[in-house]
């Protein structure tokens, strides 16, 4: 939505029911959720006109949580070595709280906080590779 700079995390769970299962392939389709939180510290941004100077330095929180269907294909390209493709729909609900501090004419006010809530369709493409680190190789 904006340029931001910020860190958080994301976890993702699907539950896949296989409907093509091979020694090398692997297609399912199933259940997921995921659960963000972001912190966001968006550039801070200031104007000037004639005698009055603005400006603003936002930093927020955002939250989400959403479930919906996804499938994907695996792929075993090695013993070590598998190559996952997915794709889904999950439905997010999230919670944006920002807090803002103002600054007029080098005068700062006090913060300005908000807080929104929302939902929104999600759409998605996910690619991955997995590695086995284990010393069976037997398991599928």
């Amino acid at each position: 939505l904006y340029d931001a700079v910020g860190f958080g995390f994301a976890v993702k769970g699907a539950y896949g029911f296989g409907f093509v299962r091979k020694e090398r392939v692997r297609v399912w389709v199933g259940p997921s959720v995921r659960l963000n939180a972001d912190y966001v510290d968006p550039k801070s941004t200031s104007f000037q006109e004639g005698a009055l100077s603005f400006e603003a330095d936002p930093k927020g929180v955002i939250l989400s949580f959403g479930g919906g269907i996804e499938g994907g294909v695996r792929y075993k390209v090695s013993s070590d070595l598998t190559f996952d493709f997915s794709t889904g729909f999950l439905y997010n609900f999230f919670g944006n709280y920002q807090d803002t501090n103002l600054k007029v004419n080098g005068q700062s006010l006090e913060s300005a906080d908000s807080f929104f809530i929302g939902q929104e369709p999600f759409l998605f493409v996910q690619i991955a590779l997995g590695f086995d680190f284990s010393q069976d190789k037997t398991s599928p």
